[in-house]
């Protein structure tokens, strides 16, 4: 993600909040969203890190992760399994559950998978 501003993910106040973690919404919609579409116009591959229960809070992000989807553009995100649910039927989707035993060499295999590795 391009880095227009400040971090995404802060502690401090803000209008919702997640166990330690607050999410800046506004942040989110102006550099998260702006960094989507940029990608997306540029035919790049689009890397989320994380789509979970703040992210969603935002209809203008959820609404970029739709267009995100079906999108021709690789998309690699990681997503909190309680969020994943809406995202299942979405096609072509490719789950890989990420864990300690995976998360090492977990990279190697969706680097060859998007053809560059």
């Amino acid at each position: 993600m391009e880095r227009k501003g400040s971090w995404l993910r802060l502690q401090g106040k803000a209008r919702f909040g997640w166990g330690s973690t607050v999410s800046f919404l506004e942040d989110l919609e102006r550099i998260g969203i702006a960094s989507i579409q940029t990608g997306l116009s540029k035919n790049k591959i689009i890397l989320i890190d994380e789509i979970g229960p703040m992210e969603l809070f935002s209809e203008k992000f959820r609404e970029v992760l739709e267009t995100a989807l079906k999108a021709p553009n690789s998309l690699v995100a990681t997503i909190a399994e309680k969020s994943l649910l809406q995202y299942r039927e979405t096609q072509p989707v490719r789950i890989i559950r990420i864990d300690q035993e995976n998360r090492d060499y977990l990279v190697f295999e969706i680097l060859k998978e998007l053809g560059l590795g």
